[in-house]
């Protein structure tokens, strides 16, 4: 009788769709990120990713002394991949 037991490390891509937001107000400023999901193909990742921006983006007016930019998601078969990806500091 032989028994053969085998480990292996494999890569696995995933996309995973974060949001981050910073708030600045003064000399104040707040922010954090949080992750929206976890998806086995870039194109779901990004559409998602861009609807909720869209959504961001119409969400109502800004009060007077607000301003809101909302940042859209970059491809990520189109970015640089020797830079890496876009890092947020929190």
């Amino acid at each position: 009788m032989h028994t053969l037991i085998e480990y292996r490390v494999r890569p696995v891509t995933r996309y995973v769709l974060t949001r981050f937001e910073q708030v600045t107000d003064g000399d104040d400023e707040s922010g954090g990120s949080v992750c929206l999901g976890e998806f086995d193909r870039a194109d779901t990742a990004f559409h998602i990713g861009c609807a909720l921006a869209r959504d961001d983006d119409r969400g109502g007016s800004p009060a007077a002394d607000e301003t809101k930019e909302v940042k859209f998601p970059d491809h990520p078969d189109h970015t640089d991949k020797t830079v890496g990806y876009e890092l947020h500091p929190f």
